[in-house]
This record gives C-alpha cells, sequence and structure tokens, in this order.
C-alpha cells in the first residue's frame, strides 16, 4: 500500500468519489464495482499527493492523529466532511477513470483549500 499524505483526507476522498458514480444506479455485478473501487482509489492518490501533510489532522506517516482534543477531533471532521462532499458531487453520476486531468485535481484541491480557510474550530 502507498504512504499518503493525510489517510482522512484519502478515504473520505475514495468513499466521496464511489458515492458521486453511484447516484442513482443500481447493483450491476461486483466486478464493476471492483474496478470503481479501483479506479477511486487511484484517484484518491491523485488527490492525496497534491494535497500536504495536515498536521491538524494527521499524524506520523500519513495517519490519522489520535483526536485528543476537540480542535483535532473537529478538523478531522470538518474537512473529511468537505472533501467526501467535493469528490461526490464532482463525479456525481460519472464514470470514475483511474487517472484525472491534472488541472482537475488542481481545481478540487483550490475549491478544498479555499473552504478550509471558512472553517472554525476552536
Amino acid at each position: 500500500m502507498t504512504a499518503k499524505n493525510n489517510d482522512v483526507l484519502y478515504n473520505a476522498a475514495v468513499l466521496g468519489i464511489i458515492a458521486g458514480a453511484t447516484v442513482g444506479s443500481s447493483p450491476v455485478s461486483g466486478a464493476s464495482y471492483a474496478t470503481l473501487v479501483a479506479n477511486a482509489e487511484a484517484v484518491a492518490l491523485q488527490i492525496d499527493t497534491a494535497i500536504a501533510t495536515d498536521a491538524t489532522i494527521t499524524g506520523a506517516a500519513g495517519v490519522p492523529a489520535i483526536p485528543t482534543t476537540a480542535a483535532l477531533q473537529g478538523n478531522q471532521l470538518a474537512k473529511s466532511g468537505l472533501m467526501f462532499q467535493l469528490c461526490a458531487s464532482v463525479w456525481a453520476g460519472k464514470n470514475v477513470q483511474g487517472v484525472v486531468p491534472a488541472v482537475e485535481i488542481t481545481a478540487l484541491v483550490a475549491y478544498y483549500t479555499a473552504a478550509i480557510a471558512a472553517i472554525q474550530v476552536t
């Protein structure tokens, strides 16, 4: 498994991409969903690579920081929720490919970065 900058954001991206891509769909086959999951993981890795390690949610080696304070927990919940929703919106009803053009990743990360500036966690 590839080391991540932020497991919290990577996981939220994987789940958001899958949620968006399956909006309104019915299960077809296990094989098609296995492909979707593999493609979502590849795209989430692109997103994670574009976001530097975030000490407000992540500990050593990209693993989630233990939420020992309200601020850590608040940041983890807010930032992972934001990433999930952004990915679900971007990939709503779309066929997820394993590689996304860098311009799309850059745009998603820009939205994420702008939105986290508005997060108030004390």
